[in-house]
């Protein structure tokens, strides 16, 4: 996804407050290693239950920001990138879809390293698509109103 420049910036944070764009990015990372402890749980062997546990925590998060980003990031941006804005609901789509397929050979016990590394790496691309573009965009031209939505949406309850 290509955005074009961003004539300027509207904050609705603090100058000492982190940006949209870095508490996101921050997001990202976090869901990364997240599913990297996934990835570390199968190649030990962990026992069944632990590692639902810790898939379970895994899905959970990623599709809590799913949502976060579908409630607060693409309406703002609908009106001026409607390609953009479908193209990351079909990734999403597509996000959801394979984690079904995880968690079904989590629940059997079935799953492997190998799989969860190609979804770790789908993961990556996509997030690297939304770090260079929409995430720059919230933090620059998201309304205000959005903006403070998305920050407590962001922080740790």
């Amino acid at each position: 996804m290509h955005l074009p420049p961003l004539p300027h910036a509207r904050r609705a944070h603090g100058p000492d407050e982190p940006s949209l764009q870095a508490l996101l990015e921050d997001a990202h990372r976090a869901l990364d290693e997240h599913l990297a402890e996934v990835v570390d749980a199968v190649d030990a062997g962990l026992e069944r239950a632990n590692l639902v546990e810790v898939w379970r925590a895994f899905d959970h998060a990623l599709r809590a920001h799913l949502e976060l980003e579908e409630t607060w990031l693409l309406p703002g941006l609908a009106a001026a990138h409607p390609e953009a804005v479908q193209a990351l609901r079909e990734e999403h789509d597509a996000l959801r879809a394979w984690l079904e397929e995880l968690d079904l050979a989590v629940e059997l016990h079935t799953v492997r390293a190998e799989p969860l590394l190609a979804f770790l790496e789908a993961l990556r691309a996509h997030a690297r698509t939304e770090d260079r573009g929409i995430y720059r965009w919230a933090d620059q031209e998201l309304e205000p109103r959005a903006q403070v939505g998305l920050r407590r949406a962001l922080s740790p309850a």
